[in-house]
């Protein structure tokens, strides 16, 4: 799939408009208020979840708004701040002339329903302290996007054995950063050490000391 590129945004100094108070419409916003979105969602009706949100959450704000056509201007005006934009009034014309004016505008938008109208697409994902991790099947099924990301979470991220190795690498990372002043030899001792079998052994078994001196063995003199 061409034309799309992955990437994890930081939430908090981001403002999103999610133009629908319907079914999707909630659906974004709550997923968006979750991890710290600023969110603004226009619409002529909300639903009755969106309304209980709004009590819950002080960056969610509901702007009762009929929103065709003819409403350019004053939708032009409630947009202004935001960085982000999410189409879902559940009219495919209305839903493209949206995401129309907010690229006009030099924002970014999103149509639920159509992959070719929009400019960013929010993947099924799961984020903790440790991985982060998003699946899209580009709009074909949410659910099996659900079902691969599961499948992901209870058969590798869910090993102690990838988390001590995670945290293993993270210690070995501010050792060569402490230790090795050349970036491109950095990065070359980096893979070294995790193709190490020795160190992958110690560090998958939780024995992050032993691993690490490990690592001080293959970089050797560059110490």
């Amino acid at each position: 799939m061409c034309g799309f590129f992955p990437i994890f945004l930081r939430s908090y100094n981001i403002d999103v408009a999610v133009i629908g108070g319907g079914t999707v419409g909630t659906i974004r916003a709550k997923e968006l208020l979750k991890t710290g979105f600023k969110v603004k969602v226009i619409s002529k009706d909300f639903s009755t979840e969106l309304k209980e949100l709004e009590k819950s959450y002080q960056t969610l704000s509901l702007f009762k708004k009929e929103i065709n056509i003819n409403t350019k201007l004053e939708l032009k005006e409630l947009l202004r701040d935001t960085n982000l934009v999410i189409s879902a009034t559940g009219n495919p014309v209305l839903n493209k002339d949206i995401c129309e004016l907010a690229r006009e505008m030099g924002k970014l938008c999103n149509d639920p329903s159509n992959r070719e109208n929009s400019d960013f697409i929010i993947p099924i994902s799961m984020v903790n302290n440790d991985f982060g991790v998003a699946v899209t099947t580009f709009g074909i099924s949410s659910i099996v996007s659900k079902e691969i990301l599961n499948r992901i979470n209870s058969d590798i991220l869910a090993s102690k054995e990838i988390i001590n190795l995670l945290h293993a690498m993270a210690e070995i990372k501010v050792f060569l950063k402490e230790n090795v002043k050349d970036p491109k030899r950095r990065y070359q001792l980096y893979h070294e050490i995790f193709d190490d079998r020795e160190f992958n052994l110690r560090a998958k078994e939780g024995h992050i000391k032993n691993a690490l001196e490990r690592a001080k063995e293959i970089v050797g003199d560059e110490n």
